[in-house]
């Protein structure tokens, strides 16, 4: 009785897993990247039953649309080829699911000064400094910024966002780097902050109309003899309710009158006069 019992459980487990059926193949990236030559990364496919569990042992067979850009092996491992798109397919029986995967190998790869002579960074503290960034791919097209990683070797000196525009901090020398898979270039950047040294008054007397908005006739000068453009000052009128300003020196008339103007860069002050006109 005992051997018919064991026997009737085996008969009914076999005739249990002969009668599931995969009805579902979930593959794991949905898609891939690559930006290197020969780089591989391992795909994770499951069958899984009408009920939702997964089949153990199931033969999943592979292949790639294009080949001559990436490659899948029979455990499922794609590598990369060269530059250019491919769809990788999993197979079991009926069921399919794909990968889509983008190959993007780095050929022309630098990051330079924008200007030919000039072998710093200079700009007043938290300005924007843009390198000349030359990405292209091995068919000559241009590699989307965001792809790269971009690093300072001195952050407290100057940082770098993912946009490749590097933010001047400090006085001193950091290394940029710019790097995607095993391409890597460097660009050792002097940082120099241009501080304000005088302010320059275009004209000592300068008039408005109520209601108008115009800059004030000043240029401030760097500790290096250049304007320095759009730079925040502080702006003070020895006669209230006269005019406005913002930080750059941008007037707007409010009232008809005469006022004396302070303009202040950090510890230079020059002055002029104001007139409002009706």
């Amino acid at each position: 009785m005992k051997k018919i019992t064991i026997l009737f459980l085996v008969i009914t487990i076999t005739l249990f897993v002969a009668c599931r059926k995969p009805v579902e193949l979930k593959v794991e990236p949905e898609e891939l990247q690559f930006f290197s030559k020969g780089e591989s990364k391992s795909l994770k496919v499951t069958a899984f039953d009408k009920k939702g569990k997964p089949f153990e042992k199931a033969k999943i067979l592979y292949s790639s649309s294009n080949p001559a850009v990436a490659t899948v092996d029979d455990s499922g491992k794609v590598t990369a080829a060269k530059t250019g798109s491919a769809t990788i397919e999993a197979r079991l029986k009926e069921l399919t699911a794909s990968v889509s995967v983008k190959v993007i190998i780095p050929d022309i790869f630098k990051i330079d000064f924008p200007t030919p002579g000039v072998f710093e960074a200079s700009g007043p503290e938290k300005s924007i400094f843009t390198p000349l960034i030359t990405a292209k791919d091995e068919i000559g097209q241009d590699i989307d910024l965001s792809l790269i990683k971009f690093s300072s070797s001195k952050p407290e000196i100057a940082t770098i966002n993912e946009k490749g525009e590097i933010t001047l901090l400090t006085d001193g020398t950091t290394t940029i780097t710019m790097s995607l898979g095993s391409k890597k270039s460097s660009l050792e950047l002097p940082v120099v902050i241009l501080r304000p040294s005088a302010i320059k008054i275009d004209s000592p007397r300068f008039s408005i109309g109520v209601g108008e908005t115009e800059y004030l006739p000043f240029t401030v000068i760097s500790s290096k003899g250049t304007p320095l453009t759009h730079f925040p000052v502080t702006v003070e009128f020895d006669q209230n309710g006269i005019a406005t300003s913002n930080e750059y020196g941008e007037v707007t008339g409010i009232a008809p009158g005469t006022t004396k103007v302070t303009i202040k860069a950090q510890d230079s002050t020059n002055s002029l006069v104001l007139t409002v006109r009706k």
